[in-house]
């Protein structure tokens, strides 16, 4: 077996070394494994620490180039490895000790499986101890049905390159490039074993995309979020339409998923113009109207909620006043201390 951690990097200088530590304490021999980092033109000491590891460590490659974006930094690792797995981390997270070797274990030496899913918990909580069952063996398409979700994100799994490969698979779209790639993984129907192994640590810090509340940055992801929705949609009618099942579970999944947009709609504070405009796409790529996911009064009463807001004009003006200027500097950073206690 050989295995390839693609970790691109990003001024992450605080986080980067626990993270390439964990990857060099899986349990795995060197020649079983090679830590991969693509440094994205980072302007802290993170290209000096890549480079410092890459120097000590046979089995660490560095790749430097100019800054292109998370989706890009993944791509370049792509292009770059040849390895029968493959797996990413992001350089802010880590994987607990021994927890790769752990999950190979739990299979006994079953190879039928193209894509290997283990569990991710966020950093804060109590490590757990590790449950190395596979607790399903399937398709994508049947772990759906059983489960009623899919997931958002790509790094919690280990992948076949040549299912990789094969697909022509690759990161699109600033911001939005997990949704995108696990929603063609998926789709794409591969054969698919689920350890239970809570292995993957999230981090959560206050500079990353998901959590920068900067207008400008949210004017940046809309446009890519509502186009991602479209092709979202386009997947499901190509691949899941045939199953009426499967097709209510991954549509309600991703209008469940609508509500990271409409957070950065809000933060991006548009004008009237602007909002029609916005609005106007949104339609056509069939992120408006939100339709409901479940049968529940709170999903009900957060559907409609949600539909006003991006439907009046007046409602979402003062709604962005709400969020802007109560929720995002006063609310949200009790969650987050919260959070990380």
């Amino acid at each position: 077996m050989k295995l390839s951690f693609i970790v691109p990097v990003y001024n992450v200088e605080e986080y980067l070394e626990g993270c390439i530590d964990s990857l060099l304490n899986q349990g795995l021999e060197d020649q079983e494994y090679e830590i991969l980092l693509v440094d994205d033109g980072s302007t802290d000491r993170s290209s000096a620490i890549c480079d410092g590891y890459a120097a000590r460590y046979a089995n660490i490659r560095v790749i430097h180039q100019e800054n292109r974006g998370l989706a890009e930094a993944r791509n370049t690792g792509l292009n770059h490895v040849d390895s029968e797995y493959i797996c990413f981390l992001d350089s802010d997270d880590y994987l607990l000790k021994g927890g790769i070797k752990q999950v190979l274990e739990g299979l006994e030496g079953d190879t039928d499986w193209q894509l290997l899913m283990y569990e991710s918990w966020y950093d804060f909580r109590e490590i757990p101890a590790i449950d190395k069952t596979i607790s399903f063996k399937g398709t994508t398409h049947e772990l759906i049905k059983r489960y009623h979700y899919f997931p958002s994100f790509c790094w919690n799994f280990i992948y076949r390159r040549d299912f990789i490969e094969e697909n022509k698979l690759r990161f699109h779209y600033y911001g939005c490039e997990d949704t995108l790639w696990t929603g063609q993984v998926f789709m794409l129907n591969p054969r698919i074993y689920r350890s239970n192994a809570a292995i993957h640590r999230y981090v959560v810090r206050s500079n990353s995309i998901s959590t920068d509340r900067s207008r400008a940055k949210a004017r940046r992801l809309v446009p890519d979020y509502i186009t991602v929705i479209g092709l979202m949609n386009g997947l499901f009618e190509t691949y899941a339409a045939y199953d009426s099942q499967l097709f209510k579970m991954c549509v309600d999944t991703l209008n469940s998923k609508k509500r990271y947009g409409l957070t950065r709609i809000l933060t991006a504070d548009y004008t009237g113009k602007e909002f029609d405009e916005v609005m106007k796409n949104a339609r056509e790529k069939g992120f408006y109207p939100i339709r409901r996911w479940s049968n529940g009064i709170k999903a009900t009463l957060l559907q409609k909620m949600e539909n006003a807001v991006v439907s009046h004009f007046i409602i979402y003006r003062l709604c962005c006043f709400l969020f802007n200027r109560i929720f995002t500097p006063y609310i949200l950073p009790v969650i987050h201390r919260n959070l990380n206690h």
